[in-house]
């Protein structure tokens, strides 16, 4: 799999796509193969990548070894196309791990090594990272997190759920490095997010799996190929997602790597349990068969639901009826997606805002956010639509205080006041959401333009706010604010 996902990654990155899946300029020229994010993909060939070079120094005959060279090189140009520097980083520092554990066995110079190569991350990180925006976005993540980690800090506030209690303590600073309308879902960094989501107590068990580890990694004595291909995989890993976070897919493999380690690290006691009666062995077999068709078929519905989702969006603005079909399907498959849910909810209140089946997703909306500020949102569209304004009031209100610093509430806003001619409120919320915008908004000095080209680029809706933001002003005879903001359009 590692192989096919290389070879599609390294196609995409000539522009030659064989499912057609999407233009890999959206992604700023990075392949990601299938799976979506440049970012997802590097992850995933960390796996491959270390099991391959483990193996070569595993294999003796060299027909064999150069075949494995051969597929290193692709895997590792397909890695290369990601360009995600964390999991290059991953896979090189547990890459020199693996050759000290190989070739030097004392303890003192595995200290020392193990020292040299935490300080080399360290410069690296400081020094050669190729930039700091990356850099500057995770701090700019993490700066506000005590006031969450003290009122959550035993057993966290529960998992998926930084995208509703980071809104508590979010800054405007995160927008000078991400995108206006963006909201922050994942810290980018793996034991910050195991506090949050999961409080001391997920935090020591963290720990400990990270001490077993470190304890391992100085037990004398080399690892066989099985132990070693899955011990530094984990590691490279480990390193990866502490700038980023992981999918669905990348914890499938490592549970089995894990699986793997602790099978070959440990001594397990064996006790066989026969069974004698047919029947029972029988009841046994159907048991297991059951529980395995309950999940191939629940992942297939949910890959079922993303290509209906998907068909939905493209069919949205040419065929309406299919469009809604697709929604509804999409939903069916998969009723706990809260993202699903919250843009089916927000597109159909624009074009069929009174079907009973638009009603049907806001309250599913509701009971999985917890009636957080994203019903409130998709609950003000609604009503929006529907010209009850007292309700659209309401919930634009609610959405505001549970979420004051998240721009789309205050575009959104702004509009549907901007619709009904109540220019006054609308200006004075999209005042709200200009006090939200990075300065290089204006692109005003020469070390701004190219964030200004960014941003401008990837926040057409900011600008269409902006230019009525004016046409308000002039409705209301406030030439002098108009013109003020109009010569940054």
């Amino acid at each position: 799999v590692g192989l096919i996902l290389s070879i599609y990654a390294i196609l995409q990155h000539f522009r030659i796509d064989p499912l057609g899946i999407s233009n890999i300029d959206e992604a700023s020229g990075r392949s990601f193969a299938t799976l979506g994010q440049p970012n997802f993909l590097g992850q995933w060939l960390i796996f491959p990548f270390v099991i391959i070079f483990t193996k070569i120094f595993e294999e003796h005959k060299w027909k064999k070894k150069n075949v494995l060279i051969f597929l290193l090189l692709i895997v590792g140009a397909g890695l290369a196309t990601t360009l995600n520097r964390a999991s290059i980083l991953g896979i090189g520092l547990s890459l020199i791990l693996f050759l000290i554990h190989r070739y030097k066995s004392k303890l003192s110079f595995k200290t020392f090594a193990v020292g040299g190569t935490i300080l080399g991350f360290l410069i690296f990180l400081l020094i050669l990272a190729g930039g700091f925006r990356s850099v500057n976005s995770r701090l700019n993540l993490i700066k506000p997190l005590t006031p969450l980690v003290q009122e959550h800090w035993l057993i966290g506030a529960g998992p998926e759920t930084i995208y509703q209690t980071y809104q508590k303590v979010l800054s405007k600073d995160i927008y000078l490095t991400e995108n206006l309308y963006d909201i922050p879902d994942r810290i980018h960094n793996e034991t910050l997010q195991v506090l949050l989501d999961q409080g001391i107590a997920g935090l020591a068990l963290y720990l400990f799996l990270i001490g077993f580890l470190v304890a391992l990694f100085f037990k004398k004595g080399e690892f066989p190929f099985e132990q070693a291909a899955c011990y530094f995989a984990i590691i490279a890993y480990f390193i990866s997602v502490q700038f980023s976070f992981s999918i669905s897919s990348h914890v499938t493999i490592l549970l089995a790597m894990v699986a793997i380690l602790l099978l070959t690290s440990m001594r397990f006691s064996v006790k066989t349990i026969e069974i004698k009666n047919i029947l029972s062995r029988g009841l046994l077999k159907i048991g297991v068969l059951a529980i395995c068709i309950f999940y191939l078929y629940n992942g297939f519905a949910i890959l079922m639901a993303d290509v209906h989702f998907d068909r939905a969006i493209n069919s949205y603005f040419s065929d309406s009826g299919e469009s809604i079909n697709s929604f509804d399907l999409a939903i069916k498959l998969n009723p706990n997606s809260r993202y699903y849910l919250y843009n089916a909810s927000n597109l159909l209140s624009a074009k069929e805002p009174t079907i009973a089946m638009n009603e049907g997703y806001l309250d599913r909306l509701g009971l999985l956010t917890n009636h957080g500020y994203h019903y409130d949102l998709a609950m003000a569209n609604y009503y929006s639509r529907i010209k009850d304004f007292e309700k659209m009031d309401y919930h634009f209100k609610e959405a505001a205080r549970k979420a004051p610093n998240w721009p789309l509430v205050w575009q959104q806003w702004g509009s549907a006041l901007f619709e009904i001619n109540k220019y006054e409120e609308a200006a004075e919320k999209y005042e709200n959401l200009l006090g939200l915008a990075p300065i290089y908004w204006k692109g005003s000095t020469n070390s701004d333009k190219e964030k200004h080209r960014l941003f401008k680029k990837n926040n057409e809706l900011f600008y269409m706010a902006m230019h009525r933001l004016v046409a308000g002003y002039l409705k209301l005879g406030r030439k002098d604010k108009a013109e003020e903001i109009s010569k940054y359009l």
